[in-house]
């Protein structure tokens, strides 16, 4: 949904500032009442479109007209209607005596907003520059790069800037492939039960022991095993856990097995991710982190 023009009383009576050259807060203690809310119905009437030229137009004629401040009310109007085409991501190339021309036309009445808004989109140019490969323009959002770099012009730069920014192509423009959707992921059965409610699950080249850990809400800890001998599956797990590695706690719900024994080993990743980024220690085991990637992927 398109946001609509962002026009108040204050970018106007800084438009009128600048163009005057006097303190903002100078100018509104000589403003009157009336002024004020003419003001006001400028911006309320910009504010009534999502369409940019249209708004500049809307703004550029009820500023000629409505005279809300003492004077060059067309220059200040004319400041405000570019700033709000900026804002929007487009900027204008037009010649001084046209944009006199054009103010002039509507003093007299002689145009209105709709061929306003016409000839605002004959002098507006979309911000950024085009990719030579795609056409989109780059150097639109990234005010660093306009500001502080020196933008590139050459093809090749464009085209890497265009992957960089929209992805659509790579640095030589060559279309990206559509990658290929995984499968989604069948149930693990659980392979073995343990004491107090301990089980474990065939993973994705590893093997899961879930265990109960808290009751209040109810949690299960999450222990990658690499290697399981029948041995391990005799009375207490504790050596198998020991000598694995501790993933996370998650929600019991989340690795809880259904009425057919088997566990959804995606709803035990995704809920890995949400309570343990990867990347970040497990539980005070510095390589955790690592093998979260891998798993809970």
């Amino acid at each position: 949904m398109a946001e609509r023009a962002a026009v108040d009383e204050a970018t106007l009576l800084w438009a009128a500032a600048l163009v005057e050259g006097v303190d903002p807060a100078a100018l509104l203690e000589r403003l009157e009442g009336a002024a004020l809310a003419t003001l006001a119905g400028v911006a309320a009437d910009v504010e009534e479109t999502t369409e940019p030229l249209e708004a500049a137009a809307r703004l550029l004629v009820r500023m000629v007209r409505d005279r809300p401040f003492p004077a060059d009310n067309a220059a200040i109007g004319w400041l405000a209607a570019v700033e709000l085409l900026a804002a929007a991501h487009w900027r204008v190339e037009v010649d001084p005596r046209s944009v006199a021309d054009l103010c002039g036309r509507v003093r007299d009445g002689a145009i209105e907003n709709a061929e306003v808004a016409s000839v605002l989109g004959r002098w507006a140019v979309a911000d950024g520059v085009a990719c030579p490969a795609c056409g989109r323009r780059v150097y639109v959002l990234d005010a660093a790069a306009r500001r502080v770099l020196l933008p590139g012009v050459a093809d090749f730069e464009l085209r890497a800037r265009c992957a960089f920014e929209h992805g659509h192509h790579d640095r030589s423009g060559r279309p990206i492939a559509a990658r290929e959707e995984r499968p989604a992921e069948a149930p693990q059965p659980v392979l073995a039960w343990g004491e107090c409610g301990s089980f474990l699950v065939a993973g994705d080249g590893a093997s899961l022991v879930i265990s109960p850990c808290g009751d209040d809400p109810p949690t299960v800890r999450v222990v990658e095993v690499d290697d399981v001998r029948p041995a391990d599956l005799v009375g207490r797990w504790d050596r198998l856990v020991a000598r694995s590695s501790t993933l996370g706690v998650i929600a019991a719900g989340a690795a809880q097995p259904d009425e057919r024994g088997t566990v959804d080993l995606a709803s035990v990743r995704r809920a890995l991710r949400r309570s343990h980024p990867a990347g970040s220690p497990s539980l005070g085991e510095e390589e955790a982190g690592g093998r979260l990637a891998g798993v809970a992927r």
